[in-house]
């Protein structure tokens, strides 16, 4: 899916898709929270859109949350 993303990009119009992501700073106490309200928030767009009575296109919903760098252990 990946690919074909960045394919999307390259080649379809900007009108019909919808690209952005964020960095940020988490607390690994908050690991489990973020995860399940992400699996909420898809449980809820699948059921949405699975609700469509006349569906004329497919599309593919992606969310990737991960690490970008190691624990940080900070030193009083």
């Amino acid at each position: 899916m990946g690919k074909q993303a960045l394919e999307n990009l390259r080649s379809d119009n900007y009108q019909q898709r919808e690209f952005n992501g964020v960095t940020v700073a988490v607390s690994q106490k908050n690991l489990t929270l973020i995860k399940e309200r992400i699996r909420d928030f898809r449980r809820d767009m699948n059921q949405l859109l699975s609700s469509e009575t006349n569906p004329d296109m497919v599309y593919q919903l992606n969310i990737q949350f991960f690490p970008l760098t190691e624990r940080i252990v900070y030193e009083n």
